[in-house]
């Protein structure tokens, strides 16, 4: 499944004049794809947050993507200069209609380094009805970086390096020795287990090869003795 991280937000702030009927309200965000993307998928999107759109005159209001140093609400040539991006939910791909209210993620392709994106202009290009001698700005926002210390990003990242630590000291603490060969619960044997484990099975090689019970074994089988034992360290 695809999973997206927000890189940069701001709020959209209005243009023109309150009570004009041009305006609205709404949030911005920036997500790009950080794991799972697919062929065929956008890698970078921009999501509207409880957009509003107020547009008295009913004018097909175009989306903008500037990557400008500055970004305010009094900003010229607009058309010639910023990215024009048509939506999927408007007439036209433009932000007309009941249609793009609300929350909806529009995909950015063929955006030229999308890294850059400084803001975000709905305005009414000053040839669409009713015309007007320059662009009109009905929402504008800046969008800045997310910090890298939003809690919403690195809250969970912190709690699965705690978990990782606190599950390690676990195993650290309750490793406890197997009595059945010495060694302990977490694959690590101590020298003292170790010299145990190797005295207990030299003994019953030896006593195999010592087949009078004399407690002795000639040169052969001594040799054959030494070969068991350096393979049993070997094994421990």
């Amino acid at each position: 499944m695809p999973m997206y991280r927000t890189m940069k937000q701001g709020l959209l702030k209005e243009g023109q004049k309150p009570g004009t009927g041009w305006g609205g309200s709404g949030r911005i965000e920036i997500l790009r794809c950080v794991q799972g993307l697919r062929k065929g998928m956008a890698e970078w999107y921009i999501k509207f947050i409880d957009l509003t759109l107020e547009n008295k005159n009913q004018s097909d209001l175009v989306i903008y993507i500037t990557k400008r140093h500055k970004v305010h609400k009094q900003q010229r040539y607009i058309e010639e200069e910023d990215y024009k991006l048509l939506i999927d939910r408007g007439i036209g791909g433009c932000a007309k209609g009941p249609g793009v209210k609300g929350t909806f993620v529009q995909p950015l392709f063929n955006v030229p380094l999308e890294r850059d994106i400084t803001g975000i202009y709905i305005a009414k290009p000053s040839k669409e009805r009713p015309l007007t001698a320059t662009t009109q700005i009905h929402l504008w926002c800046q969008v800045l970086n997310k910090s890298d210390r939003d809690p919403a990003e690195w809250y969970p990242i912190l709690h699965e390096h705690r978990k990782t630590l606190e599950d390690m000291f676990f195993q650290r603490q309750n490793a406890t020795v197997n009595q059945n060969d010495g060694r302990l619960n977490d694959g690590h044997t101590s020298t003292a287990n170790k010299l145990r484990y190797l005295k207990a099975n030299a003994q019953k090689a030896f006593d195999r090869f010592d087949e009078d019970g004399s407690g002795t074994v000639d040169i052969g089988k001594m040799m054959l003795v030494f070969v068991l034992q350096r393979i049993l360290c070997d094994f421990v």
